[in-house]
């Protein structure tokens, strides 16, 4: 095995959500794909953020985006919030 996942037991309160979601998993697929490219290119090139990489040929279901937050030595998270506040 090359990769590891997550076992999941299903209970028969949560079998038919799951089997509505069967019927339309690539459709939320692609409004995920498509979301998580705009993160991408909304954040990229941001000083002090990096993005986490997906692995390729994985078909990743893009349900956690991940901003990793690169401090600069000497600087603590708070400094980093007001730096990179939201001044819109």
């Amino acid at each position: 095995m090359s990769l590891l996942g997550w076992k999941y037991n299903m209970d028969k309160f949560r079998q038919p959500s799951l089997i509505g979601q069967l019927e339309r998993i690539e459709a939320l697929l692609h409004k995920r794909d498509a979301l998580w490219k705009r993160y991408e290119e909304a954040l990229y090139g941001i000083e002090g953020i990096g993005l986490a990489k997906t692995l390729k040929n994985v078909k990743h279901a893009h349900h956690l985006f991940t901003v990793l937050v690169l401090l600069k030595k000497g600087t603590n998270l708070w400094g980093f919030n007001e730096e990179h506040r939201c001044r819109c």
